[in-house]
């Protein structure tokens, strides 16, 4: 969750200070070459402008989607990390639990 909260936080800043549109990492949804194309696209026609692709310059719609589409990432990166945690913390809770059932049976069958 600290990751999560770290990498909105480090999103929210970027927002403030009308920092540069980074390019998406990789995170498994298979969109983030046609994001970055967009991306990439948009810092060509800015810099014909004469200006810089940021948050308070680029166009609002791809602004506004581009930041949910962060969120998104942010998300999907650290939580896949947290949720094979605790599957795993799951998986070996279960196990334990089904030995104590087994040997439990076993004693009363005595």
């Amino acid at each position: 969750m600290k990751q999560i909260c770290g990498a909105l936080s480090q999103l929210k800043n970027e927002m403030q200070t009308n920092k540069t549109l980074t390019d998406l990492p990789d995170d498994g949804t298979g969109d983030e070459a046609l994001w970055n194309a967009c991306l990439q696209c948009d810092r060509l026609v800015e810099e014909a402008e004469g200006a810089e692709s940021a948050w308070f310059v680029s166009p609002w719609l791809l602004v506004e989607c581009y930041f949910y589409r962060r969120i998104h990432s942010a998300i999907r990166l650290r939580f896949s990390v947290l949720l094979l945690t605790l599957m795993f913390v799951f998986i070996n809770f279960q196990f334990a639990d089904i030995e104590t059932v087994d040997t439990s049976f076993e004693i009363l069958e005595v």
